[in-house]
């Protein structure tokens, strides 16, 4: 366990450009040791894209804002609308405040590590604080890191971070999207917003996980067809005919491909068309950003209407 922190330590230390020196207290002629903080999982916006901020001195202007906070009650509170932080989580110190790509070797990284001379107390419970914007109050979204104490020794702390919150959770209008998400789309004049006019709403984009301002992204089949000059993968007969189905993904997400005979309504009773759920739900690992399905027609099946739609991941 001893070895896996001082891995782990070295690690964080390592994306820091800056060297690890041993500041003199002067007084005892002492050594004292400072502390960095970083992050070695990038911290991800509303895109679900690393958060944004150059190591270059001359950009700073521009990072993702990164505050150091502690607690006084030993609980996380959300920011304000405005992105004010409560009270009762107040900054580690008066300068603890840094950007994403401090003292770290590439841009828009996710990244960051900030540097304490003077050690803040072992024990001190801790938590980072991102905003995707260069000031809390330009910003829309946050992301909290969990809480972390302090070590009593050793020259690094490495902070985990949750998924990217809104500082604005109303949805005043009552479109289905909330005032953060109209705030970065620029559509809050807009009650049934398509800001890039693909045909997919702001709303189902924001749950799919895909950008919204971008036409080329959204949930849809890139291919379906016949598998026919294709290698289908290992346990499926070479010989065999496939319907091979292909769509864009996001890491995290899950899918389920559906089917049915015919896009028709029942004639006896007028209710709409009944899909079945078509092999497995599929969940996007990550840096996996297409799945595919091979159904075998074999028998002649596989003919029909399919559709794809966002589902809950299957318990392992």
């Amino acid at each position: 366990m001893n070895r896996e922190r001082s891995r782990r330590g070295f690690e964080v230390a390592e994306i820091c450009i800056v060297a690890l020196e041993l500041l003199t207290t002067g007084a005892w002629g002492g050594i004292l040791q400072p502390l960095y903080m970083g992050n070695l999982v990038p911290v991800r916006d509303e895109f679900d894209q690393p958060m944004k901020g150059s190591p270059l001195p001359e950009e700073a202007a521009a990072r993702s804002f990164v505050e150091i906070r502690t607690t006084t009650t030993g609980i996380i509170y959300a920011p304000g609308i405005n992105g004010e932080s409560s009270p009762y989580n107040p900054l580690l110190t008066p300068n603890s405040v840094g950007g994403i790509g401090a003292n770290v070797k590439s841009a828009d990284s996710g990244l960051f590590c900030l540097p304490f001379p003077v050690r803040p107390a072992g024990g001190t419970k801790v938590f980072a604080r991102v905003y995707d914007a260069p000031t809390a109050e330009q910003a829309s979204f946050y992301v909290d890191s969990q809480l972390a104490t302090v070590p009593a020794s050793g020259v690094s702390l490495v902070l985990s971070f949750g998924d990217a919150q809104p500082l604005d959770p109303n949805d005043d209008d009552e479109d289905g999207l909330n005032n953060s998400w109209e705030e970065v789309l620029g559509t809050s004049d807009r009650p049934a917003a398509d800001y890039d006019g693909d045909g997919m709403s702001d709303l189902n984009e924001m749950l799919a996980g895909t950008d919204p301002t971008d036409p080329s992204s959204l949930l849809a089949f890139q291919s379906a067809g016949p598998g026919t000059g294709e290698e289908p993968p290992e346990g499926l007969d070479p010989e065999g005919r496939y319907l091979h189905i292909r769509w864009p993904a996001v890491p995290g997400r899950s899918y389920q491909l559906e089917g049915t005979s015919a896009l028709v309504s029942d004639p006896a009773t007028g209710e709409p068309p009944v899909f079945d759920a078509v092999g497995e739900v599929l969940t996007a690992a990550a840096g996996e950003y297409a799945l595919d399905v091979w159904i075998d027609v074999s028998e002649g099946g596989g003919t029909g209407v399919f559709r794809i739609r966002l589902a809950e991941a299957e318990a392992p």
